[in-house]
């Protein structure tokens, strides 16, 4: 039987413990526990400290955003969407709260035309006026069509859940599970999407038809013989301006500074080039602080001589008037 005292003791020395452990972790764990959690939450870990702007030579800065954070989605070859030249849609991920949403801004300002909330992302697509989510996050089986039966498959155990969107409010119109959905991919024909599942190591597939101003199952079919998802028109990116991927100083004859007239982006150092695409010619540059630039860790999308630059790494959003 333990004294008073020796209870009093265990308890204080508990209490130590945790205290040292806690300041243990947040000396030399947290930004490894966090960047565990968040690349379990999809969002892209932080690799180096924001950057700032220390110079610009022929450029003019226009804005930037710190807190905008891209997660790991794949979202149709860019993590950009423009509208209509003046709007950039794009994932982004509130570190603090664990959140996705959806974000309009002005490609001049930056100022935030819409935001919306979304399940955790990791797919998106333009179809007719409507932004296409795919998520892991599950919301719920979608119903079928009234007065149809569908049939059951063996591996409904898979899914995925899908969300859509208005493109130019980005008001949630339906979101709905699928049941059985494994493979994230999706195409698209006469308002409707067909989504596919597979079991048995491909041998079988599940094709679901759902109709897209509802969400609702048209129609379900189990095969056996393997077939790939039909060969439906693809989606549009809805990307209107031009992507562009920079090159390093030393590669830049070989890596995206050939066979385009436009623009081309090299990185040197905290310096990021912008040259002529044809002719090779310098015509301006940036200079950040802050951790030397890596070029695969840009983004770059060109819309009416503006450049929106997303820096991997740091998690960052800039926006400049090119030359």
């Amino acid at each position: 039987m333990f004294s008073k005292l020796a209870v009093a003791d265990y308890v204080s020395l508990l209490a130590i413990l945790v205290v040292s452990a806690t300041i243990f972790l947040l000396i030399f764990g947290t930004g490894d526990m966090w960047n565990t959690l968040e690349s379990a939450l999809g969002i892209a870990p932080r690799i180096v400290p924001a950057r700032t702007i220390q110079t610009t030579h022929n450029t003019t800065y226009l804005w930037h955003k710190d807190d905008y954070i891209a997660p790991n989605v794949e979202s149709a070859g860019s993590l950009f969407f423009s509208l209509n030249n003046r709007t950039l849609v794009f994932p982004a991920a509130d570190r603090s709260a664990f959140l996705f949403t959806l974000e309009a801004v002005d490609v001049i300002s930056g100022q935030t035309r819409w935001q919306t909330d979304i399940a955790s992302p990791r797919m998106i697509r333009i179809y007719e006026g409507k932004f296409v989510v795919l998520s892991t996050e599950w919301q719920g089986q979608a119903p079928a069509k009234p007065y149809r039966q569908l049939p059951y498959c063996s591996f409904r155990k898979q899914h995925y859940s899908i969300s859509t969107y208005d493109i130019n409010t980005g008001q949630n119109e339906w979101r709905y599970g699928y049941g059985g959905m494994n493979i994230p991919d999706m195409t698209f024909e006469n308002q409707r999407m067909v989504l596919a599942g597979s079991d048995d190591h491909g041998q079988s597939r599940l094709l679901i038809s759902v109709e897209m101003n509802t969400g609702f199952i048209i129609d379900q079919q189990c095969t056996v013989d393997g077939n790939l998802l039909p060969g439906l028109p693809k989606f549009s990116q809805g990307v209107q301006g031009a992507a562009f991927a920079p090159a390093s100083m030393a590669a830049q004859e070989t890596e995206g500074c050939s066979g385009d007239n436009r623009y081309c982006f090299v990185t040197e150092g905290n310096r990021l080039h912008i040259l002529n695409g044809g002719a090779k010619e310098f015509l301006g540059t940036i200079d950040f602080e802050g951790t030397p630039l890596t070029s695969n860790y840009i983004d770059i999308l060109v819309l009416n001589k503006v450049g929106v630059i997303h820096l991997d790494d740091s998690d960052q959003l800039f926006a400049f008037r090119l030359p």
